[in-house]
C-alpha cells in the first residue's frame, strides 16, 4: 500500500448530523451548551449560550470543527485542518 492510500484511509468521513427537529439534535445542542468555549463564546459575543450552540453545529456542518467524545465519555470540540491554505 502507498502512502497515497493511507492518506484516503485515514481521512476522516464528513459527520451527517442528526435533523433539527431530532431529539439527537436537542441532545446535541445541549451537549455543546455545557462546553466551556461555547459558553465564554456566548458571553464575548453577548449571545444566548443555545444561540452560541447552533453557531457551531453550523460549523460543524462546514467541516470547520469536529466534536470528538472518548470511551470515557468526555467530549471536546477540535478544529480541523484547513487543506490547501
Amino acid at each position: 500500500m502507498n502512502r497515497h492510500q493511507r492518506r484516503l484511509r485515514a481521512k476522516a468521513r464528513p459527520v451527517r448530523l442528526p435533523p433539527p427537529e431530532s431529539d439527537d439534535y436537542i441532545v446535541l445542542r445541549l451537549l455543546l451548551t455545557q462546553m466551556p468555549l461555547i459558553q465564554q463564546f456566548a458571553a464575548l459575543e453577548q449571545i444566548d449560550v443555545l444561540e452560541a450552540a447552533d453557531g457551531m453545529i453550523e460549523l460543524i456542518e462546514k467541516g470547520l470543527f469536529r466534536l470528538l467524545v472518548r470511551p470515557d465519555g468526555e467530549y471536546e470540540l477540535v478544529e480541523t485542518a484547513r487543506e490547501g491554505l
